[in-house]
This record gives structure tokens, sequence and C-alpha cells, in this order.
């Protein structure tokens, strides 16, 4: 472990982005928090109210280890969170006070949002706890999902809490690489396929993997294993004179991640170039591609990913 916990850097996830929660903050925070529905089962369930949320925030402040939640495509504050009781004699910190707004609920940005915090308070400590309200299902079964141990009970602001656990070796082993190998994986993958390689293009999938191309495409249908896949991604590839398919962005549901592809393509005998947007969806499992569909625009693909997660 390094030097001086760093209570409030500045930190950038895959999907969310955090800085110091200054007094400036709070109409927009408060603006993120004032739906009743976010508090429904928190042990403070009145925080949507502004009085008792300006309670929440002048402690946040004071607490000197606040953070306003930031979606970097929007520039919008879209939640809170916190790291509090540092004990460096026990190698221990807490993070906790954490919201997000109702359509940033979900795996994969409290997956991110906690990814990103406990990257950080490893660099400097080997054990976080969360404090969770022993009645609030929905953020128990949240910390259960990215690894959390329930190891005993706590009282905090008066109300009785459960106490999770994840230690710095659990991270390494279980959540620290997951989301980053993904994207790598994605970037050789269509890398791969620029070039022409299709036999490491398909190396990236499952045995089992399923290759799904909608009507409309050269190669439309599904195509399932390598002796299908193979000869698949040969075919469509071998179409091009030039050309290139590259990945704009990489946006995570869980398992699934969906892919905005821009499309510069000159077919062979041809003299007209595609120039087109379009995005694939993909299916991880135990860190190979179990599914690839393609969508003609990028909204289909995000509907299709948060209506299976």
């Amino acid at each position: 472990m390094n030097g001086a916990f760093e209570l409030q850097p500045f930190l950038k996830g895959s999907l969310l982005e955090l800085r110091p929660l200054s007094p400036a903050d709070f109409e927009s925070l408060y603006k993120a928090a004032s739906d009743p529905q976010i508090w429904e089962q928190h042990p403070q369930s009145t925080r949507y109210q502004k009085d008792v949320f300006q309670k929440y925030f002048d402690g946040a402040i004071k607490s000197g280890g606040a953070f306003a939640i930031m979606d970097p495509q929007t520039q919008e504050v879209v939640g809170s969170s916190r790291y509090y009781g540092l004990d460096l004699n026990k190698n221990l910190v807490l993070i906790g006070y954490t919201f997000l707004r109702k359509e940033y609920w979900g795996g994969s940005y409290n997956r991110d949002l906690k990814k990103t915090m406990l990257a950080h308070a490893f660099r400097f400590v080997d054990v976080v706890h969360f404090e969770v309200g022993e009645t609030n299902t929905r953020s128990r079964m949240a910390m259960e999902k990215i690894g959390g141990r329930l190891i005993g009970t706590a009282d905090l602001d008066g109300k009785k809490h459960v106490v999770f656990e994840i230690t710095a070796e659990y991270f390494k082993e279980h959540l620290g690489a997951d989301m980053h190998s993904e994207k790598e994986i994605l970037k050789e993958l269509y890398a791969a396929l620029n070039r022409g390689d299709t036999p490491t293009a398909v190396y990236f999938f499952d045995p089992q993997g399923e290759r799904i191309e909608p009507e409309g495409f050269p190669t439309s249908g599904t195509y399932r294993g390598y002796a299908e896949l193979l000869p698949h991604f040969a075919q469509g590839r071998g179409t091009w004179a030039e050309g290139s398919c590259t990945p704009e962005d990489f946006i995570f549901y869980g398992d699934k991640v969906v892919v905005p592809v821009h499309v510069h393509v000159r077919v062979k005998n041809e003299t007209k170039w595609i120039d087109a947007h379009i995005a694939d969806g993909f299916v991880f499992k135990n860190g190979k591609i179990m599914q690839m569909r393609t969508f003609i625009e990028k909204p289909q693909a995000l509907i299709w990913a948060q209506a299976a997660s």
C-alpha cells in the first residue's frame, strides 16, 4: 500500500466519472435525489425532501470524502458516494452514502462505480466495508452481485445496517480486470476483422458462440460454433476491397456490451463507399463471446441490452 489515502481524487470509470463534491453542487445533486423512489427502501426514506437532503449534503461536504458522480456523456450530476471511516491501523476504509438517479440503476452502472472506487481504495488499504440498510433489499442484492461478503451489523445515523466486506485479494482475483479485458477483447476483434484475420477474430468466441446478422445484410442469418463462424466472417470480409469497421464506444450492461460502429468500406468491383453507423451487441461468459448480434441502429441495441440485463 502506498502513501496517505487520497479521499477526494478525480476518478474515471468505464461509464461514470467522480469528482470532489463542492457546496456549489447542492442544486444539481438535489435534482438527482428528489425522486422518492430512490429512497423508498432506504433507512432515510424521506431524503427526497429538500430539508432532509440538506442534512445529507452538509454531512457529505463535512466528511471531506464525498463525490459528485457524473455522466461523462451529458456532464450531468447523477448521484453521490463517499469514502469514510478510514482506519489505517485496521487497513480499512468504508464506501457508502451512495445513490444514483433511477435511470442509472442496474448492474452495469453500480458495478462500474463500485469497481472504480474499490480500485482507488486498494492502492492504500486491504479491506473495504459497505454499510447497507438492513431492509434495503435492492442495495443488498447489488452488493451480493459484486461479491460482497456479509460479515455483521452496525448502527449508522441511528438506523440498523448490515456490513459487507470486499478484500483487495478478492478484488484482484474477481473484479479488477473483467470490464477492461472485455473492452480489449472487442478492440482486438475489430482489429482482426479489419485486417482480414478471421481465424484470430473467431478465437475470441466461445466454441459454442453465436453470430446473428439481421435481414438486409449480405450474410444475414444465425451462425453457431467455430465451423460456421469462420466461413461466415471470411465470406463477409472477403467482399471488401478496402475500409474498416471502427468501434466508437463500449457501453456495458452487466455481461452485455453494446458497441456503436462506424462502417466505412468499399466493396470489391465498386467505386462508391459504404458509410454507415450500426451497432453490435455482445454477450460474454468467462471471458469469451457467447453471442454477437448486429443491429441497424444503436437505439435497437441499447433496448436489447437493457431488456436482457
